[in-house]
């Protein structure tokens, strides 16, 4: 979509996209992670705690 708003000179819709895909993979990035830690906390070593 961005290639093709570039192509076509569609500047607006090419940064909007952008920033739209920009958002959704920091998003997604966020949720991965703290999905990770809520899972894996306890099995793994940087999640215990320290005593």
């Amino acid at each position: 979509m961005i290639i093709n708003a570039k192509i076509d000179f569609k500047y607006e819709q090419m940064y909007a996209t952008l920033i739209t895909a920009t958002c959704l993979s920091v998003c997604v990035y966020i949720l991965f992670t703290w999905l990770g830690n809520r899972l894996f906390a306890k099995w793994h070593e940087s999640g215990a705690s320290q005593n």
